[in-house]
């Protein structure tokens, strides 16, 4: 059975224009499994799952491959450091209620080594417990293609981390031999309501003017273009 599971921090919902485009991708890529991060809705309607899922609705959904059932958790782990414990309480809980083929994947919001992170920095006791949860459970951490990290600061330079992981059982990755993570790099898209927020044009202006990228004219081009996507990528969180 060929499997497509899609985990996407789409950071908001909210607007239609980018709830075209999460449609787009899902509908071209053919996930079967669609996991949907920093909605920041505060509900989601039957109707909206509708809209950008397409064909007929199914609330619930038993996964199976040739009648096995195995069962999927999404994560999107706290940005606290104080209560991050908790997820992984959470998780083992599900785990001990549901001892099937196990996938879980997503944003954990914490990185597993200082190495997986452009700046290094020292092991932690979060990493230390993401370790431990890991081997716990006897879970498979999936080798990611495209790249060692998931997330960048927006900034420049960017700090770089790898937040984003599937772990498996090893019954789920037998019956799945030819799994493949892959990360793709979400392109820049312009939001038509920036331009409704006040002072944002101004805001360009100084981005712009302040970027100090010299050189050929289309060296110059490129690093203010470069710098200015960053500046509203920061601007826009």
């Amino acid at each position: 059975m060929e499997l497509q599971i899609f985990s996407w921090n789409v950071r908001g919902l909210n607007d239609s224009v980018r709830r075209k485009v999460v449609k787009s991708v899902i509908r071209k890529g053919g996930g079967h499994v669609v996991c949907l991060q920093e909605t920041k809705l505060a509900s989601t309607s039957d109707g909206m799952v509708h809209h950008i899922w397409g064909g007929r609705f199914v609330e619930w959904i038993v996964l199976d491959v040739d009648g096995v059932p195995w069962v999927f958790s999404g994560v999107y782990g706290p940005t606290e450091d104080s209560v991050r414990h908790l997820l992984w309480e959470e998780l083992g809980e599900v785990r001990r209620q549901w001892m099937l083929p196990w996938c879980v994947g997503g944003d954990f919001n914490v990185v597993r080594s200082p190495f997986k992170r452009s700046t290094r920095g020292r092991w932690t006791s979060d990493m230390e417990l993401f370790s431990k949860f890991i081997d716990e459970f006897r879970l498979i951490d999936l080798p990611l293609e495209g790249g060692p990290f998931t997330w960048s600061s927006g900034c420049s330079p960017p700090t770089l981390s790898r937040l984003d992981r599937f772990l498996v059982s090893k019954e789920w990755e037998e019956m799945f031999s030819d799994v493949v993570l892959r990360s793709r790099r979400s392109s820049f898209r312009f939001g038509d309501m920036w331009l409704r927020a006040k002072g944002f044009l101004d805001r360009i202006r100084f981005w712009w003017e302040v970027s100090g990228v010299v050189g050929t004219p289309s060296h110059s081009l490129t690093g203010h273009l470069r710098r200015l996507k960053g500046s509203i990528k920061i601007w826009n969180k």
